[in-house]
């Protein structure tokens, strides 16, 4: 069953098309993320999902009911925002309990519901602060808690853990993908943060220039990008010009590159005869292989901490290849390969690049 589902959402604002067509489906329960850089929709969408922004053509339903129409307040759905957007002069408590308490819940309920998030969320020896007692992180853990409360049917988030410090970032993004299993709440994650979409998400949804770009669990979207944009934003990637010069069997193709000639192997026809290719950094494996072996130079070295990136040049471009532990230093030789499996066709040609 859906929780949320968005049909042909458009949203104009005068002469600019901010959203262009845009369908979104998310089963009830799972944990969609909408990635994507500043200005690519995202939040736009969100708004349309929360009620706050009407769309220019389009419907949204929650649970099967249409929503399109309806103010947020009425929609079963609860925001946890970027700038926290506390109640200045209520208590912790009074702020997690807030929502209950507009629903009538009776004090029982209300203060199980309290338990259980404070618990979560490590909240029990600031109740009776006020949020400018606070830090940052723990009123983004207050903000968290009282969207949390109410156990919506969707729960929406802003960008809630951009304030945050990284590893301050890293515990609460567990502890909400913790709670939304725990509760089977159906979440819409805005972000910017690749990481933090791929660790947390059941789905991903990428937008660019208000469209989607490509839709798919985080492995799908790492391993097979569809195009230049997701391969390069969702994990960078090494992108090159291929021409393809050969196809040995149904699933296989030899294609000339910067590095030479290599082997793709594609469950998928590439698009044109000049087409682009990617291949994570990852994915290079040091010393002679059965096919696709690159001998070069070190270029660059930068130290990484879990793994090092080594840089080199061909034919006017640079590529990455990563490595967790390598005594390999700018100018020393390297060889290394790549599995055919590891390389992936994207749907761009090179004239759309170009243009």
């Amino acid at each position: 069953m859906l929780g949320l589902a968005a049909k042909d959402i458009v949203v104009r604002f005068g002469e600019v098309e901010a959203l262009k067509s845009i369908d979104l489906d998310v089963p009830t329960g799972s944990f969609l993320t909408l990635l994507g850089p500043s200005g690519c929709g995202k939040t736009t969408l969100l708004n349309v999902i929360s009620g706050f922004l009407k769309p220019t053509e389009g419907r949204v339903f929650i649970d099967a009911k249409d929503v399109t129409e309806m103010p947020p307040e009425q929609r079963d759905t609860a925001l946890c925002f970027q700038s926290y957007a506390l109640f200045p002069h209520l208590s912790v408590e009074e702020n997690l309990v807030f929502g209950l308490r507009q629903q009538g819940m009776p004090p029982s309920e209300r203060a199980e519901r309290l338990r259980d998030v404070v618990q979560q969320l490590d909240l029990g020896a600031h109740l009776a602060k006020l949020p400018n007692q606070l830090s940052g992180g723990q009123q983004q853990r207050v903000s968290l808690g009282r969207a949390l409360t109410v156990r919506p049917s969707v729960i929406l988030f802003d960008e809630p853990l951009s304030n945050l410090d990284a590893k301050l970032r890293e515990s609460v993004r567990h502890e909400i993908r913790s709670i939304q299993q725990k509760f089977g709440l159906t979440a819409v994650y805005v972000t910017h943060d690749q990481n933090e979409a791929l660790a947390m998400s059941d789905k991903i949804f990428v937008l660019n220039e208000g469209q989607l770009e490509q839709a798919g669990t985080p492995e799908d979207l790492y391993h097979r990008p569809r195009t230049r944009f997701v391969a390069d934003f969702v994990g960078s990637a090494n992108v090159m010009q291929a021409r393809v010069i050969a196809q040995p069997d149904a699933s296989m193709w030899q294609v000339e590159t910067p590095l030479g000639q290599l082997m793709v192997r594609s469950d998928t026809a590439p698009v044109a005869d000049t087409v682009l290719i990617a291949w994570r950094a990852e994915a290079a494996v040091m010393g002679m292989g059965p096919a696709n072996i690159v001998t070069t130079q070190v270029g660059r070295r930068s130290f990484e901490g879990a793994y090092t990136d080594l840089f080199f040049d061909a034919d006017g471009e640079t590529f990455r290849v990563q490595q967790t532990r390598t005594t390999l230093v700018a100018g020393d030789e390297m060889s290394f390969h790549i599995l055919p499996d590891n390389i992936v066709f994207l749907s761009d040609t090179v004239s759309q690049v170009a243009s």
